[in-house]
């Protein structure tokens, strides 16, 4: 049976108890999935414009895999190239 500090209630404890358990675990490394990209041109009518008004037009990639576990990027970083 738990016990908790004066004060504590058991759902307060088990959320702590979980969070610390997170914690301590060892990561785990996915494996990797693999993808196909297409750059995606900001007008398709003409692929050569790369602003509108303020707007400077860096790239877009359009992902997709076959993979079941693929479903989207949430967050992606872009290094430039070593130099050689």
């Amino acid at each position: 049976m738990l016990s908790s500090a004066p004060g504590m209630s058991k759902a307060r404890l088990a959320l702590s108890l979980f969070v610390l358990s997170a914690a301590l675990a060892p990561p785990v490394a996915a494996d990797p999935v693999a993808v196909r990209t297409t750059p995606v041109p900001l007008n398709p009518s003409d692929p050569r414009q790369k602003v509108v008004g303020r707007l400077e037009y860096r790239g877009g990639l359009h992902v997709v895999s076959d993979h079941p576990r693929f479903g989207g990027l949430s967050s992606i970083r872009v290094f430039p190239a070593a130099s050689g």
